[in-house]
């Protein structure tokens, strides 16, 4: 475990929002395999924000920098969807901004309950 450190996850999260900004350039394969996969829009906005928020959280280690991480990826969401609007063939929602912030509030959410249950079982043991 000792190659993943802060440095890595901070690297693998660019690598991620730079593939999530380059998904509109993607092959045809790439995007027909997504949709395989049985996610809709919506699920995709969800996973990919759970996803950064996971690696941002790893790359970071008080609380105050997770309520900093929640704000800098909800504010990045609010700005793709802003932006899409000057792209051919896509378009801004609001339902997308909403599951990107889905996403982030369930890693959240699951994240504060590992730590929950990291430190009563370490209390319990001592």
């Amino acid at each position: 475990m000792k190659y993943l450190n802060k440095t890595v996850f901070k690297i693998l999260f660019f690598i991620v929002v730079i593939a999530l900004m380059l998904s509109p350039v993607l092959p045809d394969d790439f995007l027909d395999f997504i949709s395989f996969l049985g996610f809709n829009d919506k699920g995709e906005h969800f996973i990919a924000f759970f996803l950064l928020s996971f690696l941002l959280n790893r790359a970071s280690d008080t609380r105050i920098h997770r309520l900093r991480n929640v704000l800098a990826l909800f504010s990045f969401g609010i700005v793709i969807e802003c932006l899409q609007a000057f792209i051919p063939e896509r378009g801004e929602s609001i339902f997308d901004i909403l599951a990107n912030f889905a996403g982030i509030l369930v890693f959240q959410l699951c994240f504060s309950m590992y730590l929950f249950f990291v430190k009563r079982k370490k209390n319990f043991n001592d």
